[in-house]
């Protein structure tokens, strides 16, 4: 999948098709579904890759 194409989602709080690759638009709010909210599972593991690669980085400044 090229990066100009985005992944298709669905936002269950709203009702509505959206776009994982833009994230929640309520990321703060209540929301019932979130436990089983793939844009939530995406949003995660993003974090999840940033802080290892962050990690990754400071582990090689300080060599």
């Amino acid at each position: 999948m090229s990066n100009s194409e985005s992944l298709p989602g669905f936002c269950a709080k709203d009702n509505v098709a959206t776009d994982m690759d833009k994230g929640c638009k309520h990321p703060t709010d209540f929301c019932q579904h979130r436990t089983s909210c793939m844009i939530h599972f995406i949003e995660k593991e993003r974090g999840r890759d940033k802080n290892s690669q962050n990690e990754d980085n400071l582990a090689k400044n300080t060599d």
